[in-house]
């Protein structure tokens, strides 16, 4: 219910600041802040502005890239709080992923800007039976996740962190570096968990997406 909700929440955010800066600037600058409550959660936002309007496709992409930068920001603060020396290793793959998300995100957001809103949005400011969709999938997705982890327990540490990050990769990720921290993983061991779930939260994303 909290996915749903946030869904919701930002799909609604997305359209009150379309009406707020009368362009379709607002949906990049609603991707960039959703980006830290939920990238996936935001993606899922952005997918119904594109489908539902596909004049602001470039903008949706826009928000959904930027969201990606939020995701990159929060986990290397995360990281630098939690376990200081494995950020520092961290620190150049993280800083090529928010280089990425900078570029691409503005270079949409500027052509973007040229496309002005309608007086009358289309869509509307929430999008109930979509949220409801993205809820049930990421709750399969938990699902699986959770089932794997328990029957291939022994592959270790970094299939669990990896698994996990099909759901949250920022809550993988301070589990992998606490870890470290005390010792319980070796640090390598935990970088590499950690980069596999950031990829494993990239497919997340390509799905819903998609979807």
């Amino acid at each position: 219910w909290r996915i749903t909700v946030l869904v919701l929440v930002i799909n609604a955010a997305g359209y009150i600041a379309m009406r707020a800066f009368k362009s379709s600037h607002g949906l990049a600058l609603t991707g960039l802040l959703g980006g830290f409550v939920s990238s996936t959660a935001t993606i899922a936002a952005m997918s119904v502005h594109s489908r539902t309007t596909p004049s602001l496709t470039h903008a949706a992409v826009a928000g959904a890239a930027l969201s990606s930068l939020s995701t990159a920001l929060q986990l290397m603060l995360i990281l630098y709080l939690t376990n200081p020396l494995l950020a520092n290793q961290l620190l150049s793959a993280l800083s090529v992923m928010t280089l990425v998300a900078i570029i691409y995100g503005g270079w949409l957001a500027r052509d973007a800007g040229q496309a002005q809103t309608s007086h009358e949005l289309p869509g509307r400011a929430f999008e109930f039976k979509r949220s409801f969709g993205f809820a049930l999938l990421v709750t399969v997705v938990m699902f699986i996740s959770a089932w794997l982890a328990d029957r291939y327990g022994a592959l270790g540490a970094s299939l669990g962190v990896a698994l996990a990050g099909f759901a949250d990769v920022h809550a993988a990720a301070a589990s992998a570096a606490t870890l470290a921290a005390y010792g319980s993983v070796p640090t390598d061991q935990a970088i590499v968990g950690i980069l596999l779930a950031l990829s494993t939260n990239t497919i997340s994303k390509v799905i819903v997406a998609f979807v």
